[in-house]
């Protein structure tokens, strides 16, 4: 049983609907650009360093880095079962 069967849809609807619009009434347009450019970036710089990371581990466990610890798991001997 859901805790808010005692309020009416259209009052649920209506309650969040004013409470964005109130929000909405005291953001200032620059804020709003300010927050849309650091999200961006912030999109970008995680993206980059993803698909750096990949590349990097990628290249390393292909060339064997010893120095790293990174390494490509050696299969299992014949005969044994895990």
């Amino acid at each position: 049983m859901s805790s808010n069967e005692h309020f009416a849809s259209g009052t649920l609807l209506c309650t969040v609907t004013g409470t964005a619009l109130s929000m909405a009434a005291h953001l200032d347009s620059p804020d709003v650009v300010n927050t849309m450019l650091l999200a961006a970036l912030g999109a970008v710089v995680s993206f980059t360093v993803s698909v750096t990371l990949k590349w990097l581990v990628k290249k390393c466990t292909r060339l064997n880095c010893p120095d790293k610890g990174i390494r490509k798991p050696k299969p299992p001997a014949a005969g044994t079962y895990r």
